[in-house]
């Protein structure tokens, strides 16, 4: 008997070292579905390959998942044990719960990113593509698309970060000038270039880091080349142009004071100041600037905090969403599966009055089944 089953890989059942080494490249994802067709092993199969996970999802049986799982193996050249000890089997209801879980990005690192929408679309627009996909995976993968994009619009989900990088990358982006002037102090360490990253290449922003290694400024530059890369000891020179400072070092001691900023700052302008360092990088004197404001790591944790409490609320809205499509995906499917019988039961039951019907399912139902069935026939007068 064939099932709809999942096998999965992920950021919950593997570290990163062993996820690389199960990542299929878009070329090694076609080549994949290709040997599947061609060996006639499934007649339905989609191959999910993003950072975080590597996932087939199919219609098959037991004796299937031992198959892929060992096609799997080979086709990376790797031990099939190492495969069998990460990767987690998912079956009918619980395959279809994990399907929309991921699609729906509830089943990600960060829960309610909408990335992995598009990723699951492109894997099974290729899927469908190469031919391995038919009314099972059509319906299902449909289905669950359908679900992540009504979550995305309806919800706040998506929009509802408690990163401290993307909290402070939205900020910048919404700041009311249209064109804008970052300055980034510490863009080499940690948070600065999880800061840098979210910037980079956004319209309206122009970048510019500071860095005390003459070394690491080359290798900065080499990637990002439209971040323009400055001495530590210049940073003040560059305050003055900027609209957004945004220090994260581990210095142990002030990267901004008072009476340097007072003495470098010949604009009068209104300035956001970012503080992302435990201890602090920035000397809070500095709000006696005119036209300075000053978030500190305090400010950004209680938006996160907040947000936190909004996310949660946005979750269960979501659940309720992706249940009801799920449920509908599922009255679908069994539907679509008594259809070859319709007509031998409308042959069977030809000429038999209602009642008669009514009274035949009474003996034959359960009370729970009879139940249900008279409430929908109360429902439907």
């Amino acid at each position: 008997m064939e099932h709809f089953i999942s096998i999965s890989i992920s950021h919950k059942t593997a570290p990163v070292e062993i996820r690389a080494l199960f990542s299929f490249s878009v070329e090694e994802q076609e080549r994949f579905l290709g040997d599947i067709a061609d060996s006639g092993v499934l007649k339905e199969c989609v191959l999910l390959s993003t950072c975080n996970r590597t996932e087939l999802y199919f219609r098959g049986n037991n004796q299937n998942v031992l198959e892929l799982q060992q096609r799997l193996a080979q086709f990376k050249q790797m031990d099939v044990e190492v495969l069998r000890k990460h990767f987690l089997i998912y079956m009918e209801e619980k395959a279809i719960q994990h399907l929309f879980q991921v699609t729906c990005g509830m089943d990600s690192m960060v829960v309610g990113e909408d990335e992995i929408l598009g990723q699951t679309k492109e894997a099974y627009e290729r899927a469908l593509k190469l031919g391995t996909t038919k009314y099972l995976l059509n319906t299902l993968f449909q289905a669950a698309i359908t679900c992540a994009k009504k979550i995305k619009t309806e919800t706040r989900l998506s929009k509802t970060s408690i990163s401290i990088g993307t909290l402070v990358a939205n900020e910048v982006m919404g700041y009311q000038k249209e064109s804008k002037k970052v300055l980034i102090i510490g863009v080499s360490g940690k948070m600065g270039s999880i800061v840098m990253k979210n910037l980079y290449g956004k319209p309206g922003i122009k970048l510019v880091g500071t860095t005390r290694s003459h070394s690491m400024q080359e290798n900065i530059h080499g990637r990002y080349e439209k971040l323009e890369i400055v001495s530590y000891q210049d940073r003040y020179r560059y305050m003055d142009e900027a609209d957004i400072i945004i220090s994260a070092t581990t210095s142990p001691h002030y990267t901004i004071t008072y009476l340097e900023l007072a003495a470098n700052i010949v604009s009068r302008k209104e300035r956001i100041f970012i503080d992302l360092s435990v201890p602090m990088d920035i000397d809070k004197d500095i709000i006696k600037q005119e036209g300075a404001i000053l978030h500190d790591m305090d400010y950004y944790e209680e938006v996160a905090r907040h947000n936190i409490l909004i996310k949660e609320q946005e979750i269960i809205e979501a659940q309720r969403i992706m249940e009801k499509h799920m449920e509908e995906t599922r009255k679908e499917i069994s539907f679509h599966e008594f259809l070859p019988q319709l007509p031998k039961v409308k042959q069977r039951l030809a000429g038999r009055s209602f009642e008669h019907i009514l009274y035949e399912l009474k003996e034959k139902a359960s009370h729970e089944e009879l139940s249900g069935l008279l409430k929908l026939l109360q429902e439907m007068v």
